[in-house]
């Protein structure tokens, strides 16, 4: 007489059952979220805040270049001033440059055996002469120069006069005539807008930083992956960054490394990043890669090389928003800008992963940037989620 009771029981259940199999069979799987479409918004719950809910907003999908998603209110005003206050030790080696000083060495030292070997390894066409583009390549490598003035370099730091010259090339005795530390410690004080990176860093390690799990648990759900995933796919630390009024900025690059044959590390495949004060100007984050009005279609058939020239020819300053009201140049016209807002978050995903987490493809459109700040002060951080190898086959792809 219980048999139909018992086939009533089993027959409610099974749709419980398929869909703990299909928990299970996702439990720790990779997986990148949905774009829907650009302006889509999708209604997100926290559960380590008693289930209240987020938006996610695509602001990209992959037609217009990346798939990118902001959402406001992530973090509240107590949880962004705790995360700035937990940044005591500041980095500040790398507020206006990032210098190599094994030149600067090297010319204290006069060690003309080291200035010769990186002389040649400077000139791409071995005439044993810098021309305009090597001496540009070799403020990129020595000074991390994005914008420079050739001309200017030629006049003021130890070159002949005729040295403003379009065809005029550098010799080696000029090369080391020219006073380095002098002109890097001019372009630190007074044009740190030259420069590729002008912030300051903190790490702050999630081992040391209890409080910031909770910020993990909430980047969980908001990207749709498992806890657990993302506590073990974390890099160690949160980056929290700095840029202080009037001009710090950091200009385009990309947040993970294009693969090489041979390479088999990890590689960090989605970026979280938190604004976490107010900017009333300035300070946007902007996504060069993207082209979200559809004026630039042809920029969709790029190269990973095509991605790594833009990237070291791209001029930050001029490339940004313009104030006040202005826009970018035509070639970032389409490009998606977010502004600074505190507790906002806006994430994207700079490789291509499959349910395993290895590499499909490199997202050389994920090419981001942060634009000079104007009159206030800027705070953000970032979350990276690594993850890795790349496969075979997208290795030899990224090298078309």
């Amino acid at each position: 007489m219980y048999a139909p009771c018992r086939l009533w029981l089993f027959i409610a259940t099974v749709p419980f059952l398929v869909r703990c199999a299909k928990a299970k069979k996702s439990k720790g799987k990779f997986r990148m979220r949905d774009t829907v479409k650009i302006g889509h918004r999708a209604q997100v719950t926290l559960p380590s805040e008693g289930n209240r809910t987020v938006e996610v907003v695509t602001v990209s999908d992959a037609a217009a270049g990346i798939r990118a998603f902001t959402v406001d209110d992530l973090l509240s005003e107590e949880e962004c001033k705790a995360i700035i206050s937990s940044g005591y030790t500041w980095d500040k080696s790398g507020v206006s440059d990032q210098f190599d000083n094994r030149l600067e060495d090297a010319m204290s030292r006069k060690d003309e055996a080291q200035l010769r070997e990186m002389f040649d390894q400077l000139d791409q066409d071995e005439d044993d002469l810098l021309d305009r583009s090597e001496v540009a390549f070799t403020l990129q490598i020595f000074a991390g120069l994005v914008t420079y003035n050739h001309t200017e370099l030629l006049l003021r730091y130890g070159l002949k006069k005729d040295a403003a010259s379009e065809q005029y090339k550098v010799s080696f005795s000029e090369f080391v005539s020219i006073d380095w530390r002098a002109y890097r410690m001019d372009m630190r004080k007074n044009q740190p807008y030259r420069f590729n990176r002008h912030s300051e860093t903190s790490w702050l390690e999630y081992s040391q930083h209890p409080q910031l799990r909770k910020i993990l648990d909430k980047v969980s759900a908001v990207l749709g992956l498992p806890t657990s995933l993302v506590h073990k796919h974390k890099e160690a630390a949160m980056q929290l960054v700095y840029y202080e009024p009037g001009g710090a900025h950091y200009s385009c690059h990309h947040d993970t490394a294009r693969p090489q044959q041979g390479m088999a590390g990890d590689f960090r495949f989605l970026t979280f990043f938190l604004f976490l004060s107010d900017v009333s100007e300035g300070g946007e984050t902007v996504l060069f890669g993207t082209d979200v009005n559809g004026s630039h279609p042809e920029r969709h058939e790029w190269t990973s090389h095509d991605w790594i020239r833009l990237e070291n020819s791209c001029q930050l300053v001029e490339s940004c928003p313009k104030h006040p009201g202005g826009s970018s140049p035509e070639a970032f016209r389409g490009a998606a800008v977010i502004k600074p807002k505190r507790g906002r978050a806006v994430f994207w995903y700079n490789v291509e992963v499959d349910s395993k987490g290895r590499g499909k493809k490199w997202v050389g459109s994920s090419l981001h940037g942060g634009c000079p700040t104007l009159k206030e002060p800027k705070y953000a951080a970032n979350v990276w989620l690594r993850a890795g190898p790349y496969l075979k086959q997208s290795i030899t792809a990224a090298q078309v």
